[in-house]
């Protein structure tokens, strides 16, 4: 995959609206049922899901970057700085 700007469009993009529609309506239901499933955990348990969403979200991020992260010091990170 090649680097947005190195398209030959940038960054002039379009899009498929729908083509796009499947991956929304997917994304939006997941959302739905994550945000449904919190209210029905207690608070700690809350925290401890969203520190575990944040921090896969991060770590994937890095990896596609080439960057490893250390998974233990990243968790720490972000509970230090969203649960404080």
């Amino acid at each position: 995959m090649a680097w947005n700007w190195k398209h030959k469009d940038w960054p002039n993009f379009a899009h498929d609206t729908q083509r796009l529609m499947g991956y929304e309506k997917s994304f939006l239901h997941k959302a739905g049922i994550l945000a449904g499933s919190l209210k029905h955990i207690r608070s700690e348990e809350a925290d401890i899901l969203k520190v575990d969403l944040i921090s896969n979200e991060a770590y994937k991020t890095s990896a596609i970057e080439g960057e490893i992260l250390d998974r233990d010091s990243l968790q720490s990170s972000i509970k230090k700085n969203t649960l404080d």
